[in-house]
């Protein structure tokens, strides 16, 4: 039997397993069944914590993510902060700690049992400005980003009336992005209060689908918010889920000089169970 948690950070959702004795196999074919939302959990990625090469150097653990399609992505923030939820509430990891991605190292922070924090890789990869040809002769400008996974940030007028599912796979397999293609943010600046605040719509790279909120893309959304529109950290990001991150970063000027990335928000465990693989 294995042990399973259903986790949610701002409505994005995950299965997390505590797999740092490695049993697990087949792990494509696992995320898929699993994160079927009529036959299995249903979830948008499975989270695994296994054993890190780098434990020696104060590493806790490897986060790995599987995708609901089975593929693998090199980094989700959300998906972060429930495994370092999870590796402190397990006894895996203290309260902060480094763990091991496809990305690089992250650091974790629990901060509470509902909020937790965690320090991106730095941003690479910025380009500003990129103009796209899409089907039926529609244009988009934007701009794009790498913060752990590649991001393609449009901003729009009134984010709710964005076709998200059509015009974000349109983005997401264009040539330009080819072959691994990108994930597509819709950001509305919303400048009602003393402080602008985003809001971010995403259609995510493996599942396909708008979800109720992206980590690396709230991310990314904020850094080209400050690189292209002259917005200041920190940056609070409203999610379709209804959850607010909190983005904070020095350096505003390049993306190579945006450093200390740093994402705050919530974290929530909705329930345990066992299943046989």
């Amino acid at each position: 039997m294995i042990n399973l948690s259903k986790m949610q950070a701002a409505g994005n959702d995950f299965v997390v397993v505590n797999d740092m004795r490695r049993s697990l196999r087949g792990l494509s074919a696992f995320a898929r069944k699993l994160c079927h939302r009529n036959y299995g959990v249903g979830a948008d990625g499975v989270i695994l914590l296994q054993p890190s090469g780098k434990r020696r150097s104060g590493v806790s653990y490897r986060m790995r993510i599987i995708n609901s399609d089975g593929s693998e992505a090199e980094m989700c923030g959300n998906g972060a902060r429930c495994a370092v939820k999870f590796a402190v509430e397990h006894r895996i990891a203290p309260r902060t700690h480094w763990f091991e991605t496809l990305a690089g190292l992250v650091e974790g922070k629990y901060i509470s049992p509902s909020r937790v924090q965690v320090s991106l890789t730095p941003p690479v990869g910025f380009e500003s400005r990129l103009t796209l040809r899409l089907p039926g002769g529609r244009r988009v400008v934007g701009s794009f980003v790498n913060t752990g996974v590649p991001h393609f940030v449009t901003f729009v007028s009134r984010v709710a009336a964005v076709d998200v599912i059509s015009v974000g796979k349109q983005i997401r397999t264009h040539q330009r992005f080819a072959p691994r293609g990108t994930n597509v943010n819709f950001v509305e600046i919303e400048r009602r209060g003393r402080r602008p605040r985003l809001q971010v719509r995403t259609y995510e790279r493996g599942v396909e689908s708008e979800t109720l909120a992206c980590g690396t893309g709230a991310t990314a959304s904020a850094v080209i918010a400050a690189l292209d529109r002259g917005l200041r950290p920190p940056i609070d990001v409203m999610t379709s889920g209804g959850a607010v991150l909190r983005i904070d970063f020095s350096g505003s000027t390049g993306a190579s000089a945006v450093t200390g990335v740093r994402m705050t928000g919530p974290a929530e465990n909705v329930f345990e169970t066992r299943m046989t693989q």
